[in-house]
């Protein structure tokens, strides 16, 4: 009974989290940058503004009053042809300390109504009073809008399905995703992707520096009939976001199954919600697709070694991130020691290298290419999407210099998992924090190759304390 009370509670306090009720902003009409006549409010003529039929869930409302004015309360008023939605009249306020000078008004409750029925909305003030608000940035106006008004909207929602949805709406043309798709129309015509690279013809600049995995999905999905980007993004979009709830689960799972399920709760939120996950679900990047047999090999590593290399080279072939995990690899193989110990390290070799060189074979003809395309990952200048330059970006190092000091620290990781028998998970969180730390290049998406290890790594430090 007391288990079942713990996964029952357990269950409840992770619904309350993803699906608590929250505002957010659906439109935003900005002020006109210069100073235009103000529209003025008095007791003897109220302001109207018709919204669009489509406001079905209009959960607040603002605007902006002309700043130096005396406070005034205000009453708001929202209705449709059935009557009257919300009635709210504002306490008086600051107008300074609200939200940048804005007058907010945030309903509690919603009549239902038919999503196609417009809405109008109805400023007063008291008798005697009067109020000057700004007027709309006309370039701003959604088109058929009439909005003499700048202004701002609010929804409500439940918090998890909100964010994934404010964040896919995020445009992704000419993002990384963009060139895999057009990568895929590439190899699905029987052109070589990685030719651009010494032919100088790579479009937009960009490289292809990752192996070709993923270049074989998006040429199968694009020769199935979807090969216009929109369409082509509808197929891969769910198959990113379902990558991205199976690595919160299985980061969930060692917890789980210790009967440590407030710390299983605390593991899977962290990473639904965490920024760095939000933001590869924004632009739609691979690297959950490439981090979820990464996840997965760390996991099955203590009971299924084979399986565990074989994910391990399917995530390099999707994105070789994980690539200084090698020598990790071979060198917790290499210390189970033994009279196999070279057989089962050749095996190792293979098993990683398996599905990388199976996908790179058929570009065997045209080898230089791929190596100089993947290599110029390790040659890169300096390049970060943060302020704080690494030890060789302060230096001015350029070429492979620039990854000596990482690449030193990495290989005395892997000699601790070699001599000392460091845990996969933990030689994991250092050569990831190694690498966002160290590495001349960092983008936001590399922080989610870092986060999964925080929780295997205390995992397993938990399980080696109470063996």
């Amino acid at each position: 009974n007391r288990e079942l009370i713990g996964w029952l509670a357990a269950c409840a306090v992770l619904a309350c989290v993803l699906l608590w009720p929250v505002r957010y902003p659906t439109l935003t009409v900005a002020t006109q940058p210069h100073a235009e006549v103000p529209l003025r409010i008095t007791s003897d003529s109220p302001l109207e503004q018709q919204l669009p039929g489509d406001q079905a869930n209009l959960a607040g409302f603002a605007f902006w009053p002309v700043s130096g004015q005396s406070p005034v309360p205000l009453r708001l008023t929202v209705s449709d042809g059935g009557g009257v939605l919300h009635e709210q009249t504002e306490r008086i306020i600051d107008m300074e300390t609200s939200r940048e000078g804005a007058r907010v008004f945030l309903f509690n409750r919603q009549r239902s109504r038919q999503a196609s029925e417009s809405l109008t909305v109805t400023l007063r003030v008291a008798v005697g009073d009067e109020l000057e608000i700004k007027r709309a940035q006309q370039s701003m106006v959604p088109d058929g809008v009439p909005m003499a008004f700048a202004q701002q909207h609010f929804a409500s929602g439940p918090l998890w399905p909100t964010v994934l949805k404010l964040t896919t709406a995020h445009k992704t043309e000419g993002e990384d995703v963009w060139h895999h798709w057009r990568r895929g129309g590439d190899v699905a015509a029987g052109e070589n992707p990685y030719l651009c690279v010494p032919q100088g013809s790579c479009v937009d600049g960009k490289i292809p520096i990752h192996f070709p995995l993923f270049y074989w999905l998006s040429a199968a999905t694009r020769s199935i009939g979807l090969d216009g980007f929109g369409e082509w993004l509808g197929l891969w979009r769910p198959v990113f976001l379902g990558s991205y709830v199976a690595i919160g689960l299985l980061l969930a799972w060692p917890f789980i199954r210790r009967r440590w399920l407030a710390a299983g709760v605390a593991v899977l939120l962290f990473w639904l919600l965490n920024r760095w996950s939000l933001y590869v679900i924004r632009v739609s990047h691979i690297d959950f697709l490439a981090l979820l047999p990464l996840v997965a090999s760390v996991v099955a590593w203590p009971k299924r070694q084979r399986l565990a290399l074989v994910l391990f080279g399917i995530s390099l072939a999707l994105k070789q991130v994980a690539i200084f995990l090698v020598p990790v690899y071979l060198a917790l193989v290499w210390q189970r020691g033994g009279t196999q110990r070279i057989r089962r390290l050749l095996l190792a070799i293979l098993l990683i290298g398996l599905v990388p060189a199976l996908t790179v074979l058929p570009f065997a003809a045209d080898l230089d290419a791929f190596i100089e395309a993947v290599f110029f990952s390790a040659t890169r200048s300096s390049q970060a999407d943060f302020g704080a330059p690494s030890v060789d970006g302060i230096l001015g190092l350029t070429g492979g210099a620039t990854r000596a000091l990482m690449v030193g620290l990495m290989l005395l990781t892997a000699w601790s998992s070699w001599r000392k028998g460091l845990s996969l998970a933990a030689a994991g969180l250092l050569i990831f924090a190694i690498f966002i730390t160290f590495n001349a290049v960092i983008f936001n998406q590399y922080f989610i190759w870092l986060l999964p290890f925080i929780p295997l790594a205390i995992a397993d430090y938990v399980r080696a304390e109470r063996v």
